[in-house]
C-alpha cells in the first residue's frame, strides 16, 4: 500500500472521528438550548404539567452543563417551586436537587450510564455548589417529608438522606425542629411506603 493511499485512509478516519465529535456537540447544544427555552418561558405557566416539565428540563441541564446551570442563579428555582400548589411540580423541584447527588453516587458505585445519558457531565459536578440553596431551603425540604402526597414525601426523604451522606446536615445551625419533622414522618401512618428509606437514614445516623 502506497504512502498516498495510507494518507488518504488516515485523513478519512480523522474526518469521520471529527464529524462524530461535531455531531455530538451540536446535539448537546440543541438539547440545552431547547431545555433552556422551555424553562425560561414556561416555568410559571398556569398549567401544572408544563411547570413540572420545565423544572425537569432545568434538572436535566444541571447534569448536562453543571458549570453553567449548577449555580445559585438556576438552583434557586428548585427552592421556589417546592412551594407550588401542585404535587407534580413539588416532586420535580425536589428531584431537581436530588439528581446531582444521585448521579455522583451512581458514578461512584460504578453504575453505567444509559445511552441517553452519555452526554451528561457527571465528572464535572461539584456538589458543594448546592450548599447555599440547600441551606436556604432546608426547612422547606424537611417539611416536605410530611407533604400530603406520598410521592413528595418519598423524594424529600431521599434528598434528606443524600444531604446527610454529603455532610450538608453536620452544622450546628441545623435546627432540632427539622429532625422533629423527619421523625414525625417516620412515625406517621403515611410513611409505611417509605419505611426502607427511614432505615437507610437510621443507618447513616448510627
Amino acid at each position: 500500500m502506497s504512502f498516498k493511499v495510507c494518507l488518504y485512509i488516515a485523513t478519512g478516519e480523522c474526518f469521520l472521528h471529527c464529524r462524530g465529535a461535531w455531531e455530538k456537540n451540536i446535539l448537546l447544544v440543541c438539547t440545552c438550548t431547547n431545555n433552556n427555552f422551555h424553562f425560561l418561558f414556561h416555568h410559571s405557566d398556569s398549567n401544572e404539567h408544563i411547570r413540572a416539565i420545565c423544572i425537569e428540563s432545568l434538572s436535566r441541564m444541571t447534569l448536562q452543563r453543571p458549570d453553567i446551570f449548577l449555580t445559585d442563579k438556576y438552583l434557586k428555582y428548585f427552592g421556589w417551586m417546592m412551594h407550588d400548589k401542585d404535587h407534580h411540580v413539588r416532586v420535580a423541584a425536589l428531584n431537581g436537587l436530588l439528581q446531582p447527588f444521585q448521579a455522583v453516587h451512581d458514578a461512584t458505585e460504578g453504575k453505567k450510564l444509559a445511552p441517553a445519558d452519555e452526554f451528561l457531565m457527571i465528572d464535572k459536578i461539584e456538589l458543594g455548589a448546592l450548599q447555599n440553596v440547600t441551606a436556604k431551603f432546608l426547612t422547606r425540604i424537611a417539611s416536605s417529608v410530611k407533604d400530603v402526597k406520598s410521592e413528595v414525601q418519598e423524594v424529600a426523604m431521599k434528598l434528606m438522606v443524600m444531604l446527610l451522606k454529603g455532610g450538608f446536615l453536620d452544622g450546628d445551625e441545623i435546627d432540632d425542629t427539622i429532625w422533629d419533622q423527619v421523625n414525625e414522618c417516620a412515625l406517621s401512618a403515611r410513611a409505611v411506603s417509605i419505611y426502607s428509606l427511614i432505615m437507610i437514614l437510621i443507618k447513616f445516623l448510627c
